[in-house]
This record gives C-alpha cells, structure tokens and sequence, in this order.
C-alpha cells in the first residue's frame, strides 16, 4: 500500500474497501497501480489516502511461497529453502525496508513467481545426452538470464548431485562472485518447487503421449511442448500475466499453438523436386522450434 498516488503508474480508479491500522484509523482504498523502481516492478500496489508509509502485505509474502519471520530488532523475508531474500530493521513500531537495498541485495528474487518461472518454466527444457552437459549448458544459461533479464544473479540452490557440484562449476561461481547452496541428501521436499515443476511436465507429457498414441520416442518433444505451451497459457496470479509476457513484456501469439501429435504437411525442400512429385510430406507434430516460429 501507499499513499503517494504520483508514485504509481498503470494506475485504476476504484474504490475497493477499507483497511483499519494499529490505531483503530480507518481509510479508503481508492484504487490500485504499479509501482516501478529502475528494473523492478511490484504489482497491484493499493492507493490509500492519507497513508504515511508505504506497507508491504506480510500476506503476500508468504501467498508468494516466501517466509517472514520477525525478531527483537529485525525482520527476514526467506525463501522455503531458508535463503534470507530480503532483510529489514525495526524503528519504534515499524519494521522497514529498503528498496534500494532490495534491489541491491536480489534483484531476481524480488519478485518470487518470476524467478521460478525464468530459471524453471521459461527454460524451454533442456534435454541432454549426459549429465556431462550440464556445466556447459548451465554456464550459458546463466549468462543468458543475466543479458535477458538486466540483473546479476546471486545465488544458485541445486541438489547435491555430482553434475551440479564439481569443480567446473566451482571455479566459474568463485570467478563471477555466484553463491551455490545445496539441498540435503535424499531430501527432495527441499527443491519442492523444482520438483513441483518437473512432475507437472512429466504428466502432461506422459498424457500427450498416451492420448495421440505417439511412439515412446518422442517423450523429448512431449516434455518440452508443455513447457512452451505453459509459458503462453499459464496465467500468474500475482501478477495477472503469463510467464512469457512477464519476460518479453507483450502477449503471447496463442493462435500459433497446435495439438500435440495433430497431422501436419511439412514442406518438401528436397533438393531433386520435380515438377509432378508432391509439394510437401505427412507427418505429426510434435515440438516448437526454439529460436524461431516453426514447428
């Protein structure tokens, strides 16, 4: 919430309810906006008048999978791994924090559903040969979020499996200043997002497969058009958007989706086409082209 309606852009008139404050104060919510601060974003913040502070929703913190946690002094914003995000300082009654000292401090993790949405969903899955790949292919990753997104990643949290702690990797986190923390052994309800993530695309993928009656081979493709699908579908809650148009900032093309394992005519480009043989083969369809609009 605030009370500086200049503060805020995007901004809706509305009257939507009242909110009382510690000292039995009643005042009106007259409408909501967008509060921009260099390359971050909070959405849907309230306009209250006569409001002196602005307030974060201790609420929507934790509706944001984040844990609050207060103490004499101080208070922590964490994620459910316990990686402390956001700290604040407690003055006479008021707890605060800094947003320049959130921007400063995790730029990514600000803003909780984007962040799993960009390093999970909007990865368009990577399938490897090897678990070898895997520090190569994070490497360019990271760099791409980074030049993607305009932000320094801080911190990566991985499981304690040997293609994500070697001394590859350790080399490159120490060189670009990157915190790597692990989950415990045998103990995956701690990558419980990741995990959440990776079941929802094997079972849509195992249903794709099951209803076109596609051989078992394709699972690569099945695997990875839900993902392509869900970032263009899938609105976010908290910010009424789609993890695609929360990374390019404009719609999805939703009429380009077609039906897993559907009949299509791809063009036939052989090099010896002659005048009476056919223009194009039959096939199904199965994935999405990475870098460019085909199938």
């Amino acid at each position: 919430m605030t009370g500086y309606r200049s503060q805020l852009i995007n901004f809706v008139h509305k009257y939507l309810d009242t909110v009382r404050f510690g000292n039995d104060q009643i005042e009106k919510i007259m409408g909501y906006g967008d509060y921009q601060m260099r390359n971050v974003t909070i959405s849907r913040v309230y306009y209250v008048e006569g409001l002196g502070h602005n307030l974060f929703s201790v609420d929507q913190f934790c509706d944001s999978y984040l844990e609050v946690a207060f103490c004499k002094h101080t208070c922590y914003i964490c994620d459910l791994e316990g990686v402390d995000l956001l700290k604040g300082s407690r003055g006479l009654n008021l707890y605060t924090l800094s947003l320049e000292d959130m921007m400063l401090s995790s730029p990514i993790c600000l803003v909780k559903s984007l962040k799993d949405q960009v390093l999970v969903m909007a990865s368009k899955v990577k399938f490897l040969r090897s678990k070898d790949e895997v520090p190569e292919f994070l490497i360019k990753f990271l760099k791409m979020i980074q030049v993607r997104l305009n932000v320094t990643v801080q911190n990566i949290i991985t499981d304690n499996g040997t293609e994500f702690v070697n001394q590859t990797l350790r080399a490159y986190y120490e060189d670009v200043g990157i915190s790597h923390q692990t989950s415990v052994a045998r103990s995956p309800q701690q990558n419980g997002i990741v995990e959440r993530h990776n079941r929802t695309l094997v079972e849509a993928a195992r249903t794709m497969l099951i209803f076109s009656k596609a051989p078992l081979f394709l699972w690569a493709g099945a695997v990875a058009t839900p993902c392509y699908t869900q970032n263009r579908s899938l609105i976010r809650k908290r910010h009424n958007k789609t993890p695609y148009e929360l990374l390019h900032n404009r719609k999805p093309d939703l009429p380009y989706l077609h039906v897993f394992g559907a009949l299509c005519y791809p063009t036939n480009d052989s090099k010896d086409l002659g005048k009476l043989k056919p223009k194009v083969d039959i096939g199904i369809f199965i994935d999405y082209a990475p870098a460019k609009k085909a199938y």
